[in-house]
């Protein structure tokens, strides 16, 4: 009988440790749980902050991508563009020519035949003056020369009629030949007086 109550005590002992090793069997589960939820969550956070870092990148590689094929987009619509631009500007400036070229032909053509009736006019209007003056000249000398030879003929006459009927005395050879000097230098002076050209003629228009 003495032996009960210390079986007794043993038992409510070892129930008692197994409610407690219940406990913190329970205790380390859920302490194990936690932990285990916690690290998922991390993990969980590490993946989306990992996914997040990748989407990023490829993010910003498709961006270049799409710059890169905008750019060679632009530079070969702006290549096509100044090809149309420079074909239009040559089109147009052929259009110009062919429009302009017969007006500018014309003009040309114009001023040389202006030109070449200015000039002709000119000669026409210079030939008639240089012949009327050149006949004027010749006509005076030959006047000149007359003169001369009739005041040397009538000085001829005069010496060999011995002085003539009103008793003038016969001029010697030497007086003779000294008037007939004179008159001869006085002809010589008025016919290159006469002789001298008139003044050229004014320009033509």
């Amino acid at each position: 009988v003495s032996g009960l109550p210390s079986r007794a005590t043993a038992i409510r002992g070892a129930q008692a440790a197994l409610v407690d090793a219940k406990r913190q069997l329970e205790e380390a589960l859920a302490l194990a749980d936690k932990q285990a939820e916690e690290l998922e969550q991390e993990e969980a956070a590490r993946r989306l902050e990992q996914a997040k870092l990748d989407a990023e990148e490829e993010l910003r590689a498709r961006l270049r991508e799409a710059e890169d094929r905008l750019a060679d987009e632009k530079a070969t619509r702006m290549r096509e563009a100044e090809t149309k631009l420079d074909k239009a500007i040559a089109e147009r400036l052929k259009e110009a020519e062919k429009r302009l070229r017969p007006e500018v032909e014309a003009r040309v053509e114009e001023a040389r035949q202006s030109a070449e009736a200015r000039a002709r006019t000119a000669i026409d209007n210079a030939g008639p003056r240089l012949r009327a003056v050149a006949a004027a000249c010749l006509e005076a000398a030959a006047e000149h020369a007359k003169e001369a030879h009739a005041k040397l003929e009538k000085l001829r006459a005069r010496a060999a009629a011995g002085g003539g009927e009103d008793g003038e005395r016969p001029k010697s050879d030497n007086e003779a030949e000294k008037s007939s000097s004179g008159s001869s230098s006085g002809s010589s002076h008025s016919r290159s007086r006469s002789r001298s050209p008139p003044p050229p003629p004014p320009p033509p228009p």
